[in-house]
């Protein structure tokens, strides 16, 4: 008699996955299927799960019981309940930003709604009706890098800063690092520039493949646990030509990660940014260190 329908952001749905970090619009809709009118519309949305930030429930038109976890409305908030016509339906909106650092974070939603109808010898009759949802939220995930010498085991030659028509090698080193969520099936791609020469020296988690024609590089990162990360270090050489003087090349090109959510069962991303031959002052690096000299 009640059509009680409940969607995520902008999709009627039983189930939804949101991304990491985004707010949840939630809408339940309710439409009068009867050949009557009803009168004194409740709708109650019972919210619960390890995400909910109590302080960060934002409600339209009705209110948000922090101890109970449940949002309401009726007539005193909004007089449009106090008959909604045959045909005619109700909408009720509210918008929760989640604590999404939680492990497997989730959440479930069950909107009950209560209303009465008059038969033809003025009896009042009790209506109810429910739906119910649940969303699960996906892991936020890192992808790191940085340039570097003689760590990982590899020893490093050359000048720094690099110098024109000289041989100069780094110690590329790259995270992947899982957030609240397990992942599985990691994969990083990436490519060196035509003037960066790869020197099949590599130590860490995983495997790497390299294409020595299109310099592409695969990392087959695998399973990481939520929270953890994954490493691995390669060797490059830079013999940089007189038109980089005074440049700041870049070793590595843009790092696009890969996984799957293993609690969401969702495909997740991340992107490192480029990596070049200027190396962190806090490894007792000068700055300018990885300007190109003549």
């Amino acid at each position: 008699f009640i059509d009680v329908g409940i969607s995520i952001g902008t999709t009627r749905t039983n189930q939804a996955v949101i991304e990491y970090g985004k707010d949840v619009r939630i809408q339940v809709d309710v439409n009068n299927t009867l050949k009557e009118s009803i009168y004194d519309m409740v709708m109650e949305v019972s919210v619960g799960g390890n995400v909910i930030d109590e302080k960060d429930v934002k409600v339209a038109k009705g209110y948000y019981n922090s101890v109970k976890d449940v949002v309401r409305w009726d007539v005193s908030s909004d007089d449009k309940l106090e008959e909604v016509e045959p045909g005619r339906s109700r909408d009720f909106t509210f918008e929760i930003k989640p604590n999404a650092v939680e492990d497997k974070a989730s959440m479930q939603v069950r909107a009950s709604v209560y209303a009465r109808r008059v038969l033809g010898n003025e009896v009042s009759e009790e209506l109810i009706g429910f739906a119910d949802a649940s969303v699960k939220f996906t892991s936020s995930l890192l992808m790191l890098g940085e340039a570097g010498r003689n760590t990982s085991s590899f020893t490093d030659i050359g000048p720094i800063p690099p110098k024109a028509e000289e041989t100069t090698t780094y110690t590329l080193t790259l995270v992947a690092q899982a957030g609240a969520n397990d992942i599985v099936n990691a994969k990083v791609e990436t490519s060196l520039p035509q003037y960066v020469e790869w020197l099949d020296n590599v130590n860490g988690v995983g495997s790497i493949e390299y294409n020595p024609i299109t310099k592409k590089i695969v990392w087959s990162v695998g399973d990481v646990d939520a929270r953890e990360r994954a490493q691995t270090s390669f060797q490059v050489a830079l013999q940089p030509s007189k038109s980089l003087i005074d440049e700041t090349p870049v070793l590595l090109g843009v790092q696009e990660l890969r996984a799957t959510d293993r609690f969401t069962n969702t495909t997740i991303h991340a992107t490192g940014l480029t990596i070049n031959t200027e190396m962190s002052e806090e490894a007792g690096y000068e700055e300018g260190n990885g300007e190109v000299v003549e």
